[in-house]
């Protein structure tokens, strides 16, 4: 009877696999279960993956602090990038932005549901410190860099969106100066009718 229930629910046995991809459905951040990041750290972490969201850097945290807390893959504990790679094809119907798995071994990085992110060379060379909450302090670390260099890269530190929308803008506006301008020469010959005759040279 159980065989038969997995076999007509896999799409609720494979959301279950890894609680991280439940998680970061709804939340920007994914804790451990076991090895417990202290307040303080959650506390600095949270406020540096908004830091991220407000530059216009949009970015999901995974800390995978043991085998425990990666569910029905265990395996994949030890390889930050393969996890943040698996993790963001997990979550891309859903999430497009930049993911950082965290764990004892070092950090990766994936963005575009799952694709490995051009910067995951930058986020590899940061030392993941020993102790529980090792993996959180690298974290914020890894993302304060990465939203500067992002920022950046975009521009002066406006987000990408804020760019482009004030692109569209002046396309429309000038669109409309284009109108004016043509409805006001059409409207000159016209003019010139209404004024009155010159007087015949004399």
């Amino acid at each position: 009877m159980v065989a038969l229930v997995a076999l007509a629910l896999p799409g609720a046995v494979r959301a279950n696999g890894d609680p991280a991809s439940d998680f970061l459905l709804s939340q920007d951040f994914f804790f451990p279960f076991e090895r417990k990041l202290s307040a303080p750290v959650k506390q600095d972490l949270v406020a540096a993956i908004e830091r991220a969201n407000e530059a216009g850097y949009p970015t999901k945290v995974a800390i995978i602090n043991s085998r425990s807390d990666l569910g029905l893959v265990p395996g994949m504990f030890g390889k930050p990038q393969d996890y943040a790679e698996f993790l963001g094809s997990e979550i891309r119907f859903q999430f497009l932005g930049h993911l950082v798995v965290a764990m004892p071994q070092g950090l990766g990085l994936s963005y575009q549901g799952g694709k490995p992110d051009p910067q995951r060379s930058t986020v590899g060379k940061i030392p993941v410190a020993d102790g529980a909450d090792g993996t959180g302090t690298a974290s914020i670390r890894a993302i304060d860099r990465l939203a500067a260099a992002g920022a950046s890269d975009s521009g002066g530190g406006f987000p990408v969106e804020i760019v482009a929308g004030l692109a569209a803008t002046l396309l429309v506006l000038a669109g409309i100066a284009g109108v004016v301008v043509l409805a006001r020469r059409r409207q000159r010959p016209e003019d010139d009718l209404d004024e009155p005759p010159s007087a015949p040279a004399a």
